[in-house]
């Protein structure tokens, strides 16, 4: 008969090979982990320079064609609605036909009753009114008490001659024409009419008008403005020139009727 199988032992049986002794460091009873090995990179190549882009040439940029403009047809302005007069922009011959058309006249008969004196004197009044503040009659303002003494006090002015004949004329006017005619422009008118009288008409001329009155006469302007009676060629020219007046602007007029040099009628 087969030998007997001996009973099995219910606990198992002891390894034949006893388990290897933790290392030091591990932790009992768990297996010692086995180390990963990293995948060797690959090597890094030394960093190079980078290419420069190349150099491009700049191109001319192409002139822009701009479209030929399209005429367009002007617009009219609207028809101003406004009823002031346009404003004066200067001095004009005839200027008082529609306005007042007898005021040369007047003027004319006033001066022609006065005496070759007077007229020269008139003629010596529109030089002194002019040179200073401008052709305005401030030469014909009286003192006014609170005020600065006026252009007719000044030294030169006191042998001024002629002031009752622009009064007359004046006083005329406003009776056809009130409030119209400007006594600058009666000076000037008078001035003129003074100067054809006096060389038989051969002195003749249109005077331009539209002037306005002055409203400043200063004493203290005179001396500075208006040649003195002791002014030789030299001083008179330099004056008459500060004014935009010329040599021949100053002696021509009388030169031309045989008469006196004008300067010599209008100083003192």
């Amino acid at each position: 008969p087969p030998p007997a199988t001996p009973p099995s032992s219910p606990f198992p049986s002891p390894p034949a090979t006893p388990p290897p002794s933790p290392s030091p460091g591990s932790t009992p009873g768990y297996p010692t982990p086995t180390p990963t090995v990293l995948a060797t990179p690959p090597p890094v190549s030394p960093p190079t320079s980078p290419t420069p882009p190349p150099t491009l040439s700049p191109s001319p940029s192409p002139t822009p064609v701009y479209p030929s403009p399209t005429p367009t047809t002007p617009v009219p302005p609207p028809a101003s609605t406004s009823t002031q007069p346009p404003p004066v922009t200067g001095l004009k011959v005839g200027y008082y036909n529609d306005k007042c058309p007898d005021a040369e006249k007047i003027v004319l008969d006033a001066v022609r009753n006065a005496t070759a004196g007077v007229k020269a004197g008139l003629i010596r009044l529109f030089f002194h009114d002019c040179f200073v503040q401008g052709c305005d009659a401030s030469v014909l303002l009286n003192k006014v008490a609170g005020k600065p003494e006026p252009e007719m006090l000044g030294i030169p002015n006191l042998s001024l001659r002629g002031f009752e004949v622009i009064e007359a004329a004046k006083k005329k006017i406003e009776e056809k024409c009130p409030g119209v005619v400007s006594c600058a422009d009666i000076v000037a008118f008078a001035g003129r009419d003074a100067s054809k009288l006096l060389s038989g008409y051969k002195i003749n001329f249109s005077m331009p008008a539209g002037r306005y009155d002055g409203l400043v006469s200063l004493k203290d302007e005179t001396l500075p403005n208006l040649p003195p009676p002791f002014a030789n060629l030299t001083i008179l020219t330099q004056m008459f020139a500060k004014k935009g007046l010329s040599q021949t602007d100053m002696v021509a007029p009388f030169r031309r009727a045989q008469h006196r040099p004008l300067a010599l009628l209008l100083l003192p």
